[in-house]
């Protein structure tokens, strides 16, 4: 009402007072929500983000009465700070100085919605939360609305975290599923060889130690035949007829290996390069195990330092490959190594 009305200026609510408590509850009372995530990994830039708002604008303004309130973008940055933005112009526009890394995004939209059967528009909120994962720090992002803390155990590989808060049970259903259709297309596949090292790293670190102890096992008994087989040609062999001298000779070449120790020193050989060997198997099997497991990784791709850490960690996981392979190799190595060194311990230390 207006003074040309005859009267103070005054806002006036849309509603008679029988019906103003449905009308605040619309606006300020608890509403229902629907919660989803998406696990990385996953890449979002600054176009996506545009993509995704003019999305989700078109879907409501086209088929209901609507007003957008409130945009909000919240940018979280690898030295703990973040820059909240209240417009998609100055999210768009916005351009941080400081050689930052962004891990977070936080994004929330405000809508007050009339519905075919609702007397008074109703408040709507849309938030969409995308967390890195690097595996380094938590992010929190405190809004008006709810408090939401994300640990790094929560989000191993980065993930989207979408909740919509509604007092329309088909409306927020449809933009759920409008935006997690749209959020699946920022996923980025991951390869089956990968997700297989991933998955069973351990068993493959494990499987390659288990593999290095089993080569130095048969070609330390097939060093312990040959050995034994030497050993028995330093005896003096016995032909027919038998007789006394030759039995007592035989005698006195075992009595000369006994006293000689040659058993002895060969089973204290090969006991150290056993134990050895284990051990050797069980550090490079771990290491096996972790050149195996490399996280997946998300990305926020706000800031030219985000692009440039993405870049190199894509380099680094296709040299993974090459670099678990070598890891591999060098740990069956050991089973061999291990009896040529006994090998060359067992000429000099037993003859």
């Amino acid at each position: 009402m207006t003074e040309a009305e005859g009267g103070v200026t005054t806002v006036v609510l849309p509603c008679p007072p029988d019906q103003f408590r449905e009308f605040i509850a619309g606006l300020l009372g608890r509403p229902q929500t629907i919660e989803g995530f998406l696990r990385g990994p996953f890449e979002v830039a600054r176009q996506d983000v545009e993509n995704l708002c003019h999305l989700i604008d078109q879907r409501i303004l086209s088929q209901n009465e609507a007003t957008l309130v409130q945009f909000t973008a919240r940018i979280a940055y690898d030295n703990n700070s973040s820059v909240l933005l209240n417009s998609l112009r100055d999210f768009l526009s916005y351009s941080e100085v400081k050689p930052l890394i962004s891990i977070a995004l936080h994004l929330s939209w405000t809508y007050l919605i009339k519905f075919p059967l609702k007397a008074f528009p109703e408040k709507q909120v849309i938030q969409i939360t995308f967390g890195s994962g690097d595996g380094r720090r938590r992010i929190h992002f405190r809004e008006a609305a709810h408090w939401l803390e994300l640990a790094d155990e929560d989000w191993p590989g980065g993930g989207m975290n979408l909740r919509i808060e509604h007092t329309d049970r088909t409306w927020g259903t449809d933009i759920e599923s409008l935006i997690r259709g749209h959020l699946q297309l920022l996923q980025k596949a991951v390869g089956k060889a990968r997700r297989f090292a991933n998955k069973f790293s351990g068993s493959i670190g494990f499987s390659t130690a288990a593999a290095a102890l089993l080569i130095c096992m048969l070609l330390g008994y097939r060093l312990t035949i040959q050995f034994a087989v030497e050993t028995m040609k330093r005896m003096t062999k016995l032909e027919p007829p038998v007789s006394l001298d030759a039995v007592a000779r035989q005698l006195n070449s075992l009595t000369d290996i006994v006293a000689s120790g040659v058993w002895t020193r060969f089973s204290l050989l090969l006991l150290v390069v056993f134990v050895a060997t284990i051990i050797g198997s069980i550090a490079l099997g771990a290491t096996v195990s972790d050149a195996a497991m490399q996280p997946l990784r998300s990305f926020v791709l706000l800031t030219p330092r985000s692009v440039t850490s993405r870049d190199a960690y894509v380099n680094a996981l296709e040299k993974s490959w090459y670099k678990l392979g070598g890891w591999i190799g060098l740990t069956l190595a050991l089973g061999v190594g291990s009896n040529v060194i006994f090998y060359l311990a067992l000429k000099y230390f037993a003859g």
